[in-house]
């Protein structure tokens, strides 16, 4: 059964900026012709994430840019290998959602997307492990749809410190991506509380999570629900 991926009209405005060549193998006599893009310059430059935000317009006058287009330009790029097989195979260059098959260039896309969801929490805590490249090839070799199952597999591996480390990237960005009703679902006073300011007479009483929030959850839970793709 295929998987259906959303080819956008950035995807295509990128393909044609593309930077095709061709190179040539040598393996003892038998000499061979291949295409290729360029690896170093794929888009003309050597800085391919800079090349990509200024190509979609996404620097300033200044050619200054934000942290969200930058992750923005990067998904594109992990992205594109998906979207150049589709417009390719399907002879076509109009956006839409298109079905492809799982074990195409859709299956190495997973990983790598994979990677670029736990980029920033390499780079945050970069200091703290001794084998970064392990850590990467960690996140890219698991091809699952769910990037969290990258926890379970970084448990298997005995790496404890790790492990504290991409918890907690995980518990922080869920925060990050969540509001107060979905707090309440692993709070562990949601049962005892008025989910709102209360008043028995005198001060207005702020419920739990007018505070410091991480606190409040069940982190454990959380986390397993995450890896299990069970997040309620």
């Amino acid at each position: 059964m295929g998987k259906k991926f959303e080819l956008k009209q950035e995807h295509i405005d990128l393909i044609s900026e593309l930077n095709f060549k061709g190179i040539v193998s040598v393996d003892g006599k038998e000499i061979e012709y291949r295409p290729a893009i360029d690896y170093k310059r794929p888009f003309g430059n050597s800085g391919v994430t800079y090349d990509v935000l200024q190509k979609l317009g996404l620097t300033d006058e200044n050619g200054e840019y934000t942290e969200t287009n930058r992750k923005r330009a990067e998904l594109l790029i992990v992205e594109l290998p998906v979207a150049l097989e589709i417009v390719a195979k399907n002879k076509t260059f109009t956006p839409g959602e298109y079905e492809v098959d799982k074990y195409s260039a859709y299956y190495t896309y997973k990983g790598y997307r994979n990677l670029h969801f736990w980029q920033d929490a390499i780079n945050k805590y970069g200091e703290t492990f001794t084998n970064t490249k392990y850590l990467v090839n960690l996140c890219m070799s698991c091809c699952d749809e769910n990037p969290y199952r990258v926890l379970s597999e970084l448990r298997e591996c005995a790496m404890e410190k790790v492990v504290e480390v991409f918890e907690q990237y995980a518990i922080d960005n869920w925060i990050e991506q969540h509001d107060l009703a979905d707090y309440c679902r692993y709070c562990i006073y949601d049962d005892d509380c008025p989910h709102g300011m209360v008043c028995y007479g005198g001060e207005p009483i702020e419920p739990a999570c007018a505070g410091e929030i991480e606190r409040l959850l069940d982190t454990e839970t959380l986390l397993e629900d995450l890896i299990n793709g069970e997040e309620k």
